[in-house]
């Protein structure tokens, strides 16, 4: 009954620091939609429910930055392109980000880190920190001043990033939870843009399995990079808030709908690592030793794992978990 009574309080806290936000920054209606996201119902009865809330949810989000930023979208993608000259093949850099240093990375990042260094043959791999992020790109003054007052959270500061330093130098993004099992292929590098794609599905995602932020790429010409990194810079000159959590996809989802070259960008990218969550999905489960060589002998390259999930390194009956198995295993 306790441990109800926190739920039910944890949940009153965050509904109410989610209305307060929607009402102070943006506008009544995300707010009702977001209380009642945040609602904890559960079960296939309230499957239908759930739905429609995110669904109006969506639309409310992409109603208000339509408004906003709809014009900007447009007025980029008839614009004439630069075109720069190509990165020699096999040059093109790999970004992956720890603001903290490499030093203070939990062990699975680490792990995560030494396999994306071993599969990526002669791509140089930058590790993104607090010490040498200038080195790499310009950050804007506004969007300073607001990560240091905490308007900007580390998950959308992230995002910035992400799409700023793609745009000044190419090369493919992969966060830091990335764990990489085979060398990664060429093509990825040569696409202005590219990220993991499933079949395109129903789902509470406005991404609907069409792209990841996790894994992204393309050339420094690339118009979707323009448009993403001029998106970010004007939301944050205006706004002082994250619309929501994955404001970059809503960003992406918005230019997908306002541009027909990244619409074509987008529904043009090739089905990739569709196996990407299922080594997550059994890091508590007893190891196996075939569903293992499975899973790295199967054509998914990139597999996304989390530091945040209570994963443990036996189960309950002491068997070694998958988890167990990652940690103490040195990969070759």
């Amino acid at each position: 009954m306790a441990d109800l009574w926190k739920k039910m309080r944890r949940t009153a806290t965050k509904i109410g620091q989610d209305v307060k936000q929607d009402l102070t920054y943006f506008t009544p209606g995300l707010a009702v939609t977001h209380a009642l996201a945040d609602l904890p119902l559960r079960g296939k009865a309230f499957k239908p429910l759930t739905k429609w809330i995110q669904k109006q949810r969506d639309k409310k989000i992409l109603r208000y930055l339509d408004e906003r930023y709809g014009e900007l979208i447009q007025s980029i993608d008839k614009s004439e392109q630069p075109v720069f000259k190509n990165a020699v093949q096999g040059s093109e850099p790999i970004w992956v980000c720890w603001l903290q240093g490499e030093e203070n990375a939990p062990p699975l990042v680490k792990k995560c880190l030494s396999s994306i260094r071993r599969n990526a043959g002669s791509h140089p791999v930058h590790l993104l920190t607090e010490e040498n992020l200038s080195d790499y790109i310009c950050l804007p003054e506004v969007i300073r001043k607001k990560r240091s007052k905490s308007a900007i959270q580390s998950a959308n500061f992230s995002d910035i990033i992400r799409v700023m330093v793609l745009r000044e130098h190419g090369g493919l993004w992969l966060d830091a939870t990335i764990f990489c099992t085979k060398p990664i292929p060429e093509w990825y590098f040569k696409r202005d843009l590219f990220s993991c794609r499933g079949p395109v599905q129903d789902s509470n995602y406005i991404s609907r399995y069409r792209w990841t932020s996790f894994v992204l790429g393309g050339k420094k010409s690339s118009i979707f990079l323009k448009i993403m990194s001029e998106l970010f810079c004007e939301y944050w000159k205006r706004e002082d808030a994250s619309i929501d959590y994955l404001l970059v996809d809503y960003l992406i989802e918005l230019s997908y709908r306002r541009s027909k070259k990244i619409r074509q960008m987008i529904d043009t990218l090739p089905e990739n690592n569709l196996q990407r969550d299922d080594l997550a999905a059994c890091m508590n489960q007893a190891f196996s030793q075939q569903k293992w060589d499975d899973l790295m002998a199967s054509d998914t390259v990139l597999f996304k794992l989390s530091w945040r999930e209570p994963w443990t390194e036996e189960t309950s009956d002491n068997k070694k978990s998958f988890y167990g198995f990652f940690l103490e295993c040195e990969f070759i």
